[in-house]
């Protein structure tokens, strides 16, 4: 429906000038522009996921191991550095994926979830 039909069809009661305003700052997308949109959302979503779960099981492992100190009672590097290094294999940027954190990975190692997909939020 055109914008002046539906200004026309409006009650008595309603501000016009107010609602025209209102109408007019809308884009106009068909609705196959707006399905498209949320397709490509819910694709690079779905598509970031399966890297991230992977990211956290190696970092996971990588963080147990130097915590243990294989390096003849060494410990070695640090969290921070290790998720720097994970997260640019990935390419976990977070623009369109979940950026792999420290706190994640410490906390996982610290229950003993080494080597396991993340838990889920909820």
């Amino acid at each position: 429906m055109h914008q002046s039909a539906a200004l026309t069809m409006m009650p008595e009661w309603c501000d016009k000038e107010k609602i025209g305003t209102v109408l007019s700052n809308f884009k106009n997308h068909s609705s196959l522009e707006t399905n498209r949109g949320i397709f490509l959302k819910k694709a690079q979503r779905q598509n970031s996921y399966p890297s991230y779960k992977e990211a956290v099981k190696e970092a996971s492992i990588e963080l147990a191991a130097t915590q243990k100190g294989h390096n003849n009672g060494k410990r070695g590097i640090g969290s921070h550095t290790i998720i720097n290094y994970i997260n640019k294999q990935y390419g976990l940027t977070g623009e369109y994926n979940k950026k792999l954190t420290h706190q994640t990975v410490e906390n996982a190692v610290d229950s003993g979830r080494i080597g396991v997909s993340p838990l889920k939020n909820g």
